[in-house]
């Protein structure tokens, strides 16, 4: 909203006022409904007309002057805390958190990036979860294989592998059944979670487990 008040402000013609009272973004973040107000009154029609032909203009200032963060890090700050690593480099800790910050390229970041972030990760979530609606027994495979192969790409990337699985392990779990696997476990640990939420309530029940996992 900010950054659409400075263009706005910027690119108005003279003799107008012209202010931003909202700005309502999509939840997969493709696009944004800009509110405006304009004085005097009966150059309203006008004016959308003039920004609607300046609409490339507003997305490359957008596109110039929003702030990005090529790496965003997690730090949780725990009280008598025990951590267990294993051969994967997944680790497990204990003990009780006191203190969390989150930074995006060195900098904490404020109430606002935080907030926009949270909505991020939610949109990303909800378009996971259309995906998998579809995903066949193949495709779950698949996706395990190459998450537990995905552990172990800080070693591989030390050794200077590749840390993607060969295609034969592939063939390999289709005949020992690995979906059938995949599935139980999944019915077991996250259904029972989901049970009787609708498709939304699904959505928001797995980004609220995110959200707390960060607060």
């Amino acid at each position: 909203m900010e950054l659409a008040a400075k263009f706005i402000e910027k690119e108005s013609p003279p003799n107008t006022l012209v202010t931003v009272t909202n700005c309502d973004i999509s939840k997969k973040f493709d696009y944004a409904t800009i509110l405006i107000t304009v004085l005097p009154d009966e150059k309203e029609t006008e004016i959308i007309k003039y920004f609607e032909k300046k609409i490339g203009t507003f997305r490359k200032y957008i596109s110039e002057n929003l702030k990005k963060f090529s790496e965003i890090k997690i730090f949780e700050i725990y009280k008598n805390s025990q951590i267990e690593i294993d051969m994967f480099n997944h680790y497990k800790i204990s003990g009780e958190m006191v203190n969390f910050f989150i930074t995006g390229d060195g900098d904490s970041l404020s109430k606002k990036e935080l907030k926009t972030l949270l909505k991020v990760c939610t949109a990303v979530i909800s378009e996971g979860n259309k995906t998998i609606k579809n995903f066949s027994s193949s495709d779950w495979v698949e996706k395990i294989i190459n998450l537990r192969y995905l552990w172990l790409k800080p070693h591989k990337d030390i050794l200077g592998k590749d840390w993607k699985p060969p295609r034969n392990i592939f063939n390999l779990t289709k005949k020992i059944n690995e979906a059938k696997k995949a599935g139980e476990q999944f019915e077991k640990n996250i259904i029972p979670l989901v049970s009787g939420l609708s498709p939304n309530e699904v959505v928001d029940k797995i980004a609220q487990l995110f959200v707390n996992k960060i607060f």
